[in-house]
């Protein structure tokens, strides 16, 4: 039986070095393609420079499947009787500074001193002089993002696209008036918010070469992005440009913001299937539900039919999977929407069931094959547009995020409760815990809350909030109230009160029960 060949584990590839060559095999390093260049079934490949011994030092360089190349050398010296490999740098260096430390190496074993003599402490400095650019740290990073979340990769690889001629900027370069100018310029062409947030991205890679350098550069000792944030202030009223924060909408634009949204339910392109889903109609629940749930676009842009409980009329995010979607990581049980929503749920499921002749599933906002994601993107950019040049210059520069801040704004000025505010946009600061008792009387309540919401919003659109049947609230306004102060004077939460209250109540009925 014959045995057949097992392919090398270190085949040798003879090269040329140039620097349009490494050049290109740092490029498909950096874009993950460094695959073509090693064989099948082979762990790394060798690659050994057929320049002449002059003018290439005989230098070599290992690349691995894992994407990390490095240039050596390997020789006999001090007596050894195999030859041995000696590191030079990693494949970011220099080629003319390569070659000469190859160089330097070859000298000193021909006179029989250590390739690594004295002199290779002046190389190192150097090499390290070279300062690291954006885009270094910005690949090293995404080869260990640690836990950091699909969502927020995604982020990152669209403010690493917005740095324009900065992704090759040595940290070294960069300057204090630099820093100041970048974030007009990126102001300018985007808004103040995305410039904010260009630059946190460009301050948190150089905190990476400061707090976690890699030994072919020197460690930076100050982060000037960070510096320049917290001395000249950029963001703050009073150091120069203002930030821009969530505001509710105009309420003179409500009924024209409302108009735009129920015209694309009827913007059909011009084909012959005129009932076949469009981005148009799905951006029409798409804004209606960020309106009058006051949820995060970016949630619910996530929202899937399995969440949905169309008998309830609740959303809930209970599995990890659904949890990760959101930006609180914490569960979410039984949140009501509108009786409005309730009923546009009741409708798109309606379409579905049409169209496909089964249960919806997936997702509720589907991109239908737009942008490379199976639901749509945040804040539907294209179709908001539309939105915006129907209103006018009153919206010009506002979000689909301020129906978050109209949706707030509201509930503070109708008295609702900060807590059950939080409760109802699954803030940050709503750490309230899921009680069976209290989940029973607590959704009536927030159903009542959120269409109390809703209806003063879709009155001043001059639409009618739908009604239900049989709506009952067993908790006051006035009880939670009441509730709420227990709990900030006693520092418990909202749902331990009310189960003390019901222990307390349940002892008075067996007291009662007794007489």
């Amino acid at each position: 039986m014959t045995q057949q060949k097992k392919a090398p584990k270190n085949p040798m590839q003879p090269r040329r070095f140039s620097k349009a060559f490494i050049k290109e095999l740092r490029a498909d390093i950096e874009t993950g393609e460094h695959g073509k260049h090693i064989l099948p079934d082979c762990d790394f490949v060798v690659m050994k420079d057929t320049r002449t011994k002059e003018s290439g030092a005989r230098l070599m360089l290992r690349l691995s499947k894992t994407g990390t190349a490095s240039f050596f050398i390997k020789e006999r010296y001090l007596g050894s009787r195999s030859p041995k490999t000696v590191r030079i740098a990693g494949i970011d260096a220099d080629l003319d500074s390569v070659t000469e430390r190859g160089h330097q190496m070859q000298s000193n074993i021909v006179k029989g001193l250590d390739p690594e003599h004295s002199e290779i402490i002046n190389y190192r400095d150097k090499f390290k002089s070279q300062s690291p650019t954006l885009r270094q740290i910005y690949n090293e990073r995404l080869k260990y993002p640690g836990n950091a979340k699909p969502g927020t990769i995604g982020d990152w690889e669209k403010h690493f696209k917005k740095l324009g001629s900065w992704k090759d900027k040595r940290i070294s370069e960069i300057t204090r008036q630099q820093v100041l100018n970048k974030i007009d310029n990126l102001a300018d062409q985007y808004t103040p918010e995305v410039a904010d947030r260009v630059i946190k991205f460009i301050s948190m890679l150089v905190n990476l070469a400061v707090n976690h350098p890699q030994p072919s550069y020197e460690q930076p000792t100050k982060n000037i992005v960070s510096q320049t944030l917290k001395h000249d202030k950029p963001f703050k009223v009073n150091g120069g440009k203002s930030r821009r924060i969530s505001k509710m909408f105009p309420v003179h634009t409500w009924p024209a913001i409302w108009e735009a949204i129920s015209e694309l339910k009827d913007r059909v392109p011009n084909r012959a299937n005129k009932s076949a889903p469009t981005l148009a109609r799905t951006a029409h629940y798409y804004f209606k539900f960020c309106l009058l749930s006051g949820m995060r676009d970016g949630t619910v842009k996530t929202l899937e039919w399995h969440q949905i409980n169309i008998e309830d009329g609740t959303i809930s995010w209970v599995s990890e999977s659904d949890v990760a979607k959101k930006k609180i990581d914490q569960q979410v049980f039984d949140l009501p929407v509108c009786n409005h929503l309730w009923e546009m749920l009741r409708e798109m499921r309606e379409i579905e069931i049409k169209q496909t002749g089964e249960e919806p599933q997936g997702y509720l906002f589907k991109s239908l094959g737009n942008g490379g994601f199976p639901h749509v993107a945040t804040g539907m950019p294209h179709q908001w547009n539309l939105i915006r040049n129907h209103v006018g210059p009153a919206i010009a520069k506002m979000r689909v995020y301020d129906f978050r801040a109209t949706f707030i704004t509201i509930a503070d000025e109708l008295g609702i409760g900060t807590q059950l505010t939080k409760s109802l946009i699954d803030h940050k600061d709503n750490k309230s815990i899921v009680l069976e008792g209290y989940k029973d009387r607590g959704t009536p309540l927030k159903r009542r809350t959120v269409n109390q919401i809703a209806g003063h919003i879709l009155g001043g659109c001059g639409e009618q909030e739908k009604k239900e049947q049989s709506e009952s609230v067993p908790v006051s306004f006035a009880m939670f109230e009441r509730v709420q102060q227990e709990a900030e004077k006693s520092g418990k939460t909202v749902d331990e009160v009310l189960e003390r209250w019901a222990q307390v109540a349940s002892m008075f009925d067996k007291v009662n029960a007794m007489k």
